[in-house]
């Protein structure tokens, strides 16, 4: 709009020059400054009537935020009717294998420590040895000095393998012993260091397989209805 108006006045200059100057024709003095006072209401009609200037709101770049997946090391003990807690694992705890009692306990493996173990006496936990074959989700049988170890999911020597070895533990040391007929996770495991099964679990998919521990070897029986 000031555009305009600085367009209007320097055509009124420019027709007084060519009229030889105001001075020289007091009606064309009169007629400028009537024009002069039209500019002026014209040009402050411009302004009222212009949009208002656009504001731009700033944009608040958030960071995405990385969670992970907890380490737990709660222990809790049950007494028939409630939970207390107790020490706190070493190292925390997931997919884990265990055996024993509330006050004589096992834990074998799992995501935090594939090959690690350790030890409850009813007080405290303690590390033991370490397994020959680290894996999370292995079968587990026995008591704290009596162990059965087998199958699990290892990443070694790539991500999510699947295992059919067996261990032994005897309070001491581990002692690779017969294989599984098929290597797997996540089966449903029990029994004792003789005497253990495993069912079930997870091989490229679900399995409904079924292998019973003799104490020296593993034997497939009839398999589950559902894998």
């Amino acid at each position: 709009m000031h555009i305009k108006k600085t367009s209007i006045l320097l055509a009124i200059l420019l027709f007084t020059s060519s009229c030889g100057g105001a001075s020289e024709n007091p009606d064309t003095s009169a007629a400028i400054e009537k024009l002069e006072a039209q500019v002026e209401t014209l040009s402050q009609q411009l302004e009222e009537s212009s949009p208002p200037t656009a504001t731009t709101t700033p944009t608040t770049t958030t960071t995405p935020t990385t969670t992970t997946t907890p380490n737990k090391t709660t222990t809790q003990k049950f007494n028939g009717n409630s939970w207390s807690l107790s020490a706190a694992l070493i190292t925390g705890g997931r997919a884990t294998a265990g055996v024993g009692t509330q006050n004589a306990a096992g834990l074998f493996g799992g995501y935090e420590d594939e090959d690690g173990t350790e030890f409850y006496n009813g007080a405290a936990w303690s590390e033991g040895p370490n397994m020959g074959t680290g894996a999370a989700w292995r079968g587990s049988a026995g008591t704290q000095n009596a162990s059965l170890l087998y199958g699990g999911n290892s990443n070694s020597p790539s991500a999510n393998q699947k295992c059919a070895t067996t261990e032994l533990y005897n309070g001491n040391v581990y002692t690779e012993t017969a294989d599984l007929n098929t290597a797997r996770g996540f089966g449903a495991a029990g029994g004792t260091q003789n005497d253990a099964i495993y069912a079930g679990g997870l091989t490229n998919g679900a399995t409904t397989d079924t292998e019973i521990w003799n104490g020296t070897s593993w034997t497939e029986v009839g398999n589950m209805n559902t894998g």
